[in-house]
């Protein structure tokens, strides 16, 4: 259950300790105060312990070319699957929040790539995804 205070808010935990319960949003941290916290709690550094940890990665490797044979290449590479999808689910959250003045729509079904723009493309580079426009990268 939980019990409110003057100075904040606490749960009682199973075994009946209480704990404070830091209040975010519009009641609790600022904006600034907000993302501060969230962008000290990860590094690139992370990810690529992670993968070398799990020796497992994903990564697309396109090539295109126009009707006039102008080619086009780009890659992307990531740790696992799962833990890109999260990536990416968490990253076009954080753009959505602190970034929506950035965005190219303010509203609609859109997919994440469409939402984001260049806006999630550049926080998913911070986050440790590497990705390469005019040639692919070598990850052997």
């Amino acid at each position: 259950a939980a019990a409110a205070s003057a100075g904040g808010s606490s749960l009682a935990s199973p075994d009946g300790a209480k704990e404070r319960v830091q209040l975010m949003g519009q009641y609790g941290l600022s904006l600034d105060e907000e993302e501060a916290r969230i962008k000290s709690d990860s590094t690139p550094a992370e990810t690529d312990e992670y993968m070398k940890k799990n020796a497992v990665w994903t990564g697309f490797f396109l090539h295109a070319e126009s009707d006039s044979g102008n080619p086009a290449r780009c890659s992307f590479v990531g740790a696992d699957g799962y833990f890109e999808t999260a990536r990416i689910a968490f990253e076009t959250a954080l753009s959505l929040r602190f970034d929506k003045s950035k965005l190219p729509y303010k509203g609609g079904v859109l997919t994440p790539s469409t939402a984001g723009g260049t806006v999630l493309v550049e926080r998913l580079i911070e986050s440790g995804v590497r990705f390469n426009l005019g040639e692919c990268i070598d990850y052997s």
